[in-house]
């Protein structure tokens, strides 16, 4: 895989388009596109840790150093907050020199994404859809109620 191909992986893989990540490295959309498509290759190292920053992931992944495990820990960060989103979970993310993080508000708690000892956010997740899923079962439990008195 190319420089470029993990540029325009990354890109698509957090959803955002050319001219928004131009717009978020002080770039021009027409430098994105020459970088994704391998026709400028000897991209500036501060663009570089720009671009990782922005696309949450580390300089050494774009330059293809690391590639497998930073790919892993790139799907792990994306999958998790796009899950976290998808069940309303009240969190906010960062990302940092050591990597991404995730701050769960409940609880005030932070957790790098990358680290593999996650269960106790896990734990805290699961403890949430539950809590949420007995909520909706009592405001169903009181509108058939109220529906009965009729």
């Amino acid at each position: 895989m190319t420089k470029g191909e993990r540029i325009k992986g990354l890109r698509e893989q957090i959803g955002i388009t050319q001219t928004e990540l131009a717009e978020a490295i002080n770039t021009t959309k027409q430098n994105i596109y020459k970088y994704e498509n391998n026709i400028i290759t000897n991209i500036p190292s501060d663009r570089i840790e720009s671009l990782a920053k922005v696309l949450h992931t580390t300089p050494s992944y774009l330059m293809g150093w690391d590639e497998e495990q930073q790919r892993r820990h790139v799907l792990t960060s994306l999958t998790l907050s796009k899950y976290l989103e998808f069940i309303g979970y009240p969190f906010e993310s960062n990302a940092d020199d050591t990597g991404d993080w995730i701050r769960d508000k409940e609880h005030g708690k932070s957790y790098l994404v990358d680290d593999a000892d996650v269960s106790d956010f896990e734990k805290i997740i699961v403890s949430y859809v539950k809590y949420q899923v007995a909520e909706l079962m009592k405001k169903a439990k009181r509108i058939e109620n109220s529906l009965d008195c009729f």
